[in-house]
């Protein structure tokens, strides 16, 4: 089978039909709704009739309820294991089609999601394995990264349809952490400066066949302004981002072929106009859709 049209797709409004997996199977999925149930956190197996459902876990903090929970789910589904993964998501394997829209909705009861957990969006938000407990850590960040993560997810009927490539966003400040900032499209290591908790900005790194390490963007960014700077890191990405090519569609390819002075400063831009038009004060967290409130585009 050819391989989806992935830009077509997208300006399709991503459309599923989700529900219809439980009546029939998965043998009447074309190649562009396969890639539309990645944003769902579905994702095909080799193997036919199967699927593996990514969990996002955002900051990887489970409570003890949602680990039976997924525990149940694994045991029920899963062939009974579950795949925690390098960016703190919780993966169920061998999962049948159609079985795929009620294990959507059980993970939905307990409080977590598959939102836009594969695909070309932003990704699992990660934190450091020990915030709030550490030591050496200059403040919690988790609070932070929960909240980017919710808020961004806000967005992804939207944002799914528009981002060239996915989007890997890491927070952390510890000494065994701080490090992975260079490795993530943002990474946000948290830091004091005379006695104001905030942030120091890394955007545009990358593993994979073509590596590449983050450039400083801020040197710091006020704690209470940490949405803002998030938010202008993914528009920058929609606003000049190559859509059409998902081969050389991530950050890191922007940011080479902007040149890191004009990249920062589209940056900047964009982090004054948010500053200054919505995430002024106190931010309140914006709840995650249901994985059901946009079958048909999202």
């Amino acid at each position: 089978m050819a391989g989806p049209d992935i830009p077509a797709a997208k300006r399709a409004g991503l459309p599923v039909d989700i529900d219809r997996l439980a009546r029939e199977g998965d043998g009447w999925l074309t190649p562009e709704e396969r890639y539309a149930l990645k944003t769902h956190g579905v994702c095909a197996q080799t193997q036919p009739g199967v699927f593996m459902i990514r969990v996002r876990v955002p900051g990887g903090a489970l409570t003890a309820s949602q680990a039976r929970g997924l525990a149940r789910l694994a045991t029920d589904h899963g062939g009974g294991w579950i795949h925690l993964t390098t960016r703190q998501n919780a993966e169920l394997h061998w999962v049948d089609a159609r079985d795929v829209p009620a294990v959507l909705t059980a993970v939905e009861e307990l409080g977590l999601t598959n939102r836009s957990a594969c695909g070309h969006t932003m990704r699992n938000v990660m934190s450091c394995p020990d915030a709030g407990v550490g030591l050496d850590e200059p403040f919690d960040c988790l609070p932070d990264a929960q909240l980017v993560s919710s808020s961004i997810l806000a967005r992804s009927r939207q944002l799914n349809c528009e981002l060239p490539s996915r989007i890997n966003i890491s927070f952390g400040g510890c000494p065994e952490c701080r490090h992975h900032a260079r490795l993530n499209d943002a990474g946000f290591v948290s830091t004091v400066r005379h006695g104001q908790p905030g942030y120091q900005l890394w955007a545009g790194g990358s593993l994979g066949s073509s590596p590449f390490l983050a450039l400083p963007v801020m040197s710091f960014v006020p704690r209470h302004h940490v949405l803002a700077a998030a938010e202008a890191v993914v528009d920058v990405f929609v606003t000049h981002g190559d859509l059409d090519n998902p081969r050389r569609a991530r950050l890191k390819f922007l940011v080479q072929d902007m040149g890191e002075d004009a990249f920062r400063g589209a940056f900047l831009a964009a982090f004054d106009n948010a500053v200054r038009s919505t995430f002024v004060g106190t931010i309140t967290p914006i709840l995650i859709m249901s994985p059901y409130s946009c079958v048909n585009a999202l």
